[in-house]
């Protein structure tokens, strides 16, 4: 009876960790916040089709995705197009239900006229504006890992992925 709890356990844990790769691998996919333009329709898909995924993870599944993505995009060179904090700030926002005046702005944007805590994003009636492209940033570095703990607490997922209102027309 042990031998077979044992098991029963190990396929348990090989399985999360299967899961937490799999989400890993959609969230590597993501683009980033682009300085030479706005997301295309394709890109959008990324974000759409990761957000499937970590909404239908348990929580733990999240958590380590997160912070391993995090670890790993940190790396990784975007030729000044770029930079890696952009891609899971901007998921994180797409994916929680954010009530702004509740969420304090985490990074510290260019562009950013007030301390808009969604900026560069608006989001209304299920579509979401990218109001500009990456300009860069200033400030603090950006704490991805708590910023996720706060807000898997604070909000639930948005019932619907929103739609991009103002897409790239090509990817030049």
């Amino acid at each position: 009876m042990k031998l077979f709890t044992l098991i029963l356990c190990l396929t348990a844990i090989i399985y999360m960790n299967c899961e937490a790769s799999s989400l890993k691998e959609e969230l590597l996919k993501l683009p980033v916040w682009r300085a030479d333009r706005i997301f295309t329709s394709d890109e959008w898909d990324l974000y759409k089709n990761a957000y499937a995924k970590f909404k239908s993870s348990d929580s733990d599944q999240r958590s380590e995705a997160v912070s391993a993505v995090a670890k790993t995009m940190a790396k990784r060179d975007y030729k000044g197009l770029g930079e890696a904090d952009s891609i899971l700030y901007l998921f994180l926002r797409l994916v929680y239900d954010v009530d702004p005046k509740k969420l304090s702005a985490s990074k510290g944007w260019i562009g950013l006229i007030q301390r808009d805590s969604m900026w560069p994003l608006k989001i209304t009636d299920g579509k979401a504006m990218v109001l500009s492209v990456y300009k860069g940033s200033r400030g603090a570095p950006y704490d991805v890992t708590r910023e996720y703990q706060k807000m898997s607490r604070k909000f639930s997922f948005r019932p619907k992925f929103p739609e991009i209102a103002n897409p790239a027309k090509s990817t030049f």
